[in-house]
C-alpha cells in the first residue's frame, strides 16, 4: 500500500469518537487498519495512459493497473523502470507475488526480436538515465538558482512530472560543489521519441525525446549556464555527477513464467523465448521475471530493460482512438496563460512543513471590472530558497497577464494564505499573505502596485500562519484580521512518549500534526490608517490548543454583527459568538459544532434553501466530512436570536468522502438552477515514501443539490480536468470571464495550478453583485443580500476569506433558475442600513449603498 498513512493523524479523535480506551490498543489498531485498507485505493498515485491512447508498446505491471514505460520502435532500444523514483512522470517497477511483469502489447508494425533486463544497483539519491552513449548513473542531484528570481521557473525544472519549460530561456546559477566534478543534466519529457534541439550557451545540441533520455553537458564552477529550450520539452534540469553504466554491469534478470492469451506457462530453458512468436495487432504477452535481492541500506534498483525491435507486415485492424469528453469544466489553464507549479519542500518529503500550501486570491487589483488572481507560491528547495509569488492581471478573461515583476506583489517566504481586502477603506484592495514565516501586508494603489505595511510583531515571527479572515467585528466602519496559526513548528518541542512512539506507522513523527505544540492564533483590530493592534489577548481568540487551518465570518444568529468559526486539525474546532460588545464568547460545545476531527476548510451557504445559512467542513482521510445544519429560531426579541444546528452529513448524501482528505470546499450553483453545488478539493497529506517524496494526488468531487439539501456525485459528468488527482489544496470560485457561471481556481501542493472553466449545461437565469459601501466605494463586507421571486427565496452573505488558505472575489453569484428579467433584491448593509430593489437578471451588477 502507498502512500498511505495507517491511522496516524487520525487517532486522537477516533478514539474520543468510538470510546476505546488506551488499554484496549490492539482493537483501536485492528479498526484503523482495516479503515486505511478499505480506503488505500483512493490515495494510489498511479498515472494510467487515458481511454483513447495508443496502446502499443511495452508495460509494467504494477498493482492495480498496467503502466506505458515506452512505445515500441524499430531497432535496439533501452528503457528504465526504477523501484524508486523522485519523480511522478516515471515509471516504477514494482515487486509483486509473481515477480516483476512487463507487458508486451502486439502492433501493425513490430515483432521482438530480443529482450533482456538487468538490474542496475544504486544509491537511493542517484537515479539511472539513458545518455548518447547507454546507461548512466546520476547523483546526487543539486537545482540550480536562477538570476533572475523574481520570474521563477525552476518549479518547471524540479522534477521528471510532464510540466516541460518549451519557449522561456532560463540562466541557472550552478551550486557550490567544491572540487568535485559536476555535470549539467537536461531531461526531455514527452517520451514520444522526437529529438528537440536545445540551445545551451549559444551551442545547439539535440535533446533526446524518448522517456528518461538526458543530454549532458559539462560545467563549471561559478560559471552561470543559459539555456533556450526552443521548443523542446524541457522536463528537469540539475547539476550533478554522472557515472557510465558498464555493460556488463548489473544482475540479470531471469523469466519465471508468461501468460500469453490467458494461457500461462513456466519458462523453462528448452523452450523458445515466449516473445519469438509475433503479436497480432492488439494481443498481449504478460512476462514475470525474478525480482532483485533487496539492496543493501541507502541503495535501490533501477531494471534496465534492452529490446529490439523489428517491422513486420500489417497483422490485424488499428484500434480506433475515441476522442475524450471535456465534461462540464475544461482546465484553460494554459490556454489562459497561467501555468503555475508550487515548489516547496526537499526532494523528499520528511516533515508536515512542505505539505500544507499553497493558498490564492481573486481580486480586481487595478479597477478594470476583471478579477485578477495573485499565486502563493513555496519556499522552493533547500539549495533555491524561496520563490517569489504571482500577480496575474486578468485581461478581459480572454488571458491572463504576469505583472508580478515591479508590481511590488512578489512577497516571498514559505507561502500558505492570501486575501485581498480592502484594508484602509480608500476604494482599492490590499493585500495579506501568510507564511510560514513572517506574513506580508501590501498596501495596493487601484492600479495594480502594492508597497509594504508595518504589520504588530506577533505577525512578522518566524511562526507557522495559515488563513485569513476579515470582517468589521466592532462596526466602526474598518476590516479587522484574524489570521489562524497552525503548528509551532520547531523539532525540539515534539511529542516524544511512549504513546507518540506508538502511532508512528509509514510516516515519521515531524510528519504527524499532533507531534507538535498548536500555534496559537491574532486577531488584529483595525484602527485606521493601515495601523492594526494585536487584541487578541484582549478578545480570548488566541484559541490555543488549536492547530488553526481556516477562519471565517458568519452572522450565524442574525443577529447583526459578524462571528468567527474556525477549523482546526486534529482539535476541536471553536464557534466564537459576538456579543455585540466588541467582545466573543466560545459557544463551541453548546451549539454542537465543536468538531475534533482533522478540520480544514469552510463553505458557508444556504444548502436547504430555509433562507438561514449552513456550515460546510471538510476532514481528514478516515473522517467523513461534514455537513452542520442551522436551524435559526427567535423565541424572544431580534437580539436574542440564537441558533442551533444538527450534522445532516448522512441525509445530505455526503458520506462517500470517507477514503479522501479533503481541503477547500466551494458552495456555488454550478448550473444555475437556483441551489448551492458543493466543490471539494482532494489531495492525500502524506507523500509516496516509495517513489516521488511529495505528497500522493486524489481526485476531486463535484455534487450537485437537489435543491432540499440532498447531494449527488457528479464528479464523471464533471470531466477528467476537475477529477485529475493531484494534491489539491485551496479552492476558489470566481466567474473570470463574466459569462455568468462560476468558475474555479484550485492549487495543488508541490503541482500545478488549475483554472476550471465552467461549460457546465446553463439550468436557469442568474444574477451577480457587487456592493459598495456608500462612504468609502469600498466591497461591503458583511453585507447580506436576499432575493425574491414568486414562492422562492435566496440569501448570500458577502465575506473576505473562506474554503481553504482562499481569497474569494468580493461579489456575490446567485444562480435562479426558472425567473422572470427582474427579481426584488432587499440588502443589509453592514452600516445596519437596509435598502430595497428590483434587479435585472442575467448579468453582473454594482450596488452602492445610499449615502
Amino acid at each position: 500500500m502507498r502512500g498511505v498513512l495507517v491511522g496516524t493523524r487520525a487517532l486522537p479523535s477516533l478514539v474520543q469518537r468510538v470510546g476505546l480506551t488506551e488499554d484496549q490498543r490492539p482493537l483501536r489498531d485492528l479498526l484503523i487498519t482495516l479503515l486505511a485498507l478499505a480506503v488505500g485505493a483512493s490515495c494510489s498515485p498511479r498515472k494510467h495512459l487515458e481511454a483513447g491512447s495508443p496502446n502499443h508498446g511495452l508495460w509494467v505491471l504494477n498493482s492495480p493497473d498496467a503502466e506505458l514505460l515506452g512505445p515500441l520502435r524499430e531497432g535496439r532500444q533501452l528503457l528504465l523502470a526504477p523501484l524508486v523514483s523522485r519523480s511522478e512522470g516515471v515509471v516504477r517497477a514494482e515487486r509483486t507475488r509473481r515477480g516483476l511483469g512487463l507487458r508486451l502489447e502486439g502492433s501493425d508494425r513490430w515483432q521482438i526480436v530480443d529482450l533482456a533486463l538487468r538490474a542496475i544497483q544504486h544509491p537511493v539519491d542517484h537515479q539511472v538515465l539513458i545518455g548518447s552513449e547507454g546507461a548512466l548513473v546520476v547523483g546526487p542531484s543539486q537545482l540550480p538558482r536562477e538570476t533572475l528570481p523574481s520570474v521563477s521557473h525552476l518549479p518547471w525544472l524540479a522534477r521528471q512530472d510532464g510540466q516541460h519549460l518549451s519557449t522561456a530561456a532560463v540562466t541557472l546559477v550552478p551550486p557550490d560543489w567544491g572540487i568535485l566534478p559536476h555535470s549539467l543534466v537536461l531531461i526531455a519529457g514527452d517520451g514520444a521519441g522526437t529529438s528537440h534541439a536545445v540551445t545551451v550557451d549559444g551551442v545547439p545540441h539535440t535533446l533526446g525525446g524518448g522517456r528518461r533520455e538526458a543530454l549532458v553537458l559539462p560545467a563549471h564552477a561559478n560559471q552561470n549556464v543559459r539555456v533556450e529550450p526552443g521548443g523542446a520539452h524541457l522536463d528537469q534540469a540539475f547539476f550533478a555527477r554522472v557515472e557510465e553504466v558498464q555493460a556488463t554491469a548489473g544482475v540479470p534478470l531471469l523469466l519465471r513464467n508468461w501468460e500469453r492469451n490467458g494461457d500461462t506457462k513456466t519458462q523453462e530453458s528448452t523452450q523458445p523465448d515466449p516473445w519469438v512468436t509475433p503479436l497480432a495487432a492488439h494481443e498481449t504477452l504478460d512476462l514475470w521475471f525474478d525480482p532483485p535481492h533487496r539492496a543493501q541500506p541507502g541503495r535501490t534498483w533501477t531494471v534496465l530493460v534492452e529490446i529490439e525491435c523489428a517491422g513486420i507486415e500489417t497483422r490485424g485492424a488499428p484500434r480506433r482512438e475515441s476522442a475524450p469528453s471535456t465534461g462540464w469544466f475544461c482546465d484553460v489553464t494554459s490556454q489562459l496563460g497561467l501555468e503555475n507549479l508550487h515548489l516547496e519542500g526537499p526532494a523528499e518529503q520528511l516533515t508536515i512543513a512542505p505539505t500544507m500550501g499553497p493558498g490564492l486570491a481573486w481580486g480586481d487589483v487595478d479597477g478594470d471590472g476583471w478579477v485578477d488572481l495573485y499565486l502563493v507560491q513555496g519556499s522552493g528547495r533547500p539549495e533555491t530558497g524561496p520563490l517569489p509569488n504571482r500577480l496575474l492581471r486578468n485581461v478581459e478573461g480572454q488571458r491572463f497577464e504576469d505583472i508580478t515583476l515591479g508590481s511590488g506583489a512578489e512577497a516571498t517566504g514559505a507561502g500558505m494564505g492570501a486575501l485581498f481586502f480592502d484594508a484602509d477603506g480608500d476604494g482599492d484592495l490590499d493585500l495579506y499573505v501568510a507564511n510560514r514565516g513572517p506574513d506580508v501586508l501590501l498596501e495596493g494603489d487601484g492600479r495594480g502596485h502594492f508597497s509594504p505595511v508595518p504589520l504588530p510583531a506577533a505577525l512578522t515571527s518566524d511562526q507557522w500562519s495559515a488563513g485569513i479572515a476579515a470582517a468589521d467585528y466592532d462596526k466602526d466602519g474598518d476590516l479587522d484580521l484574524y489570521v489562524t496559526r497552525y503548528l509551532d513548528f520547531d523539532l525540539t518541542k515534539m511529542e516524544r512518549g511512549p504513546d507518540m512512539q506508538s502511532y508512528q506507522r509509514e510516516d515519521p513523527l515531524p510528519m504527524l500534526p499532533f507531534a507538535f505544540p498548536a500555534g496559537e492564533n491574532v486577531f488584529l483590530r483595525n484602527e485606521g490608517g493601515l495601523v492594526f493592534e494585536d487584541v487578541t489577548e484582549e478578545l480570548g481568540l488566541a484559541d490555543a490548543n488549536g492547530r488553526g487551518m481556516q477562519p471565517i465570518f458568519w452572522d450565524f444568529d442574525r443577529d447583526a454583527d459578524l462571528d468567527l468559526y474556525v477549523a482546526n486539525d486534529v482539535s476541536f474546532n471553536v464557534l466564537y459568538r459576538n456579543e455585540g460588545d466588541g467582545t466573543f464568547q466560545d459557544i463551541s460545545y453548546r451549539t454542537g459544532v465543536d468538531d475534533p476531527r482533522g478540520g480544514m476548510g469552510l463553505a458557508i451557504g444556504d444548502v436547504d434553501g430555509d433562507l438561514d445559512e449552513d456550515l460546510f467542513l471538510t476532514n481528514w482521510q478516515l473522517e467523513a466530512n461534514a455537513l452542520y445544519l442551522s436551524n435559526l429560531y427567535s423565541p424572544y426579541e431580534a437580539k436574542h436570536r440564537r441558533a442551533s444546528f444538527h450534522d445532516g452529513t448522512v441525509a445530505a448524501g455526503l458520506v462517500d468522502s470517507i477514503g479522501y482528505t479533503s481541503w477547500g470546499a466551494v458552495l456555488f450553483d454550478v448550473e444555475c438552477d437556483g441551489d448551492l453545488d458543493l466543490f471539494v478539493a482532494n489531495g492525500y497529506t502524506s507523500p509516496d515514501y516509495e517513489s516521488t517524496g511529495i505528497c500522493v494526488g486524489q481526485p476531486n468531487h463535484l455534487l450537485t443539490n437537489d435543491g432540499s439539501g440532498h447531494f449527488t456525485d457528479v464528479s464523471a459528468s464533471a470531466g477528467s480536468a476537475l477529477s485529475r488527482a493531484l494534491p489539491s489544496r485551496a479552492a476558489a470560485a470566481c466567474d473570470f470571464d463574466r459569462d455568468g457561471d462560476l468558475d474555479l481556481a484550485v492549487t495543488a501542493n508541490n503541482s500545478v495550478l488549475q483554472l476550471l472553466r465552467n461549460d457546465a449545461p446553463r439550468a436557469g437565469r442568474w444574477l451577480g453583485l457587487r456592493l459598495l459601501n456608500g462612504d468609502t466605494g469600498s466591497p461591503a463586507i458583511g453585507a447580506e443580500v436576499t432575493l425574491r421571486s414568486g414562492t422562492r427565496s435566496w440569501r448570500r452573505s458577502l465575506r473576505a476569506g473562506t474554503s481553504y488558505l482562499a481569497g474569494n472575489p468580493p461579489e456575490l453569484h446567485f444562480g435562479l433558475g426558472a425567473v422572470p428579467d427582474r427579481i426584488q433584491a432587499e440588502i443589509r448593509w453592514p452600516s445596519g442600513a437596509t435598502s430595497k430593489l428590483e434587479l435585472e437578471v442575467d448579468g453582473w451588477r454594482t450596488v452602492r449603498e445610499a449615502h
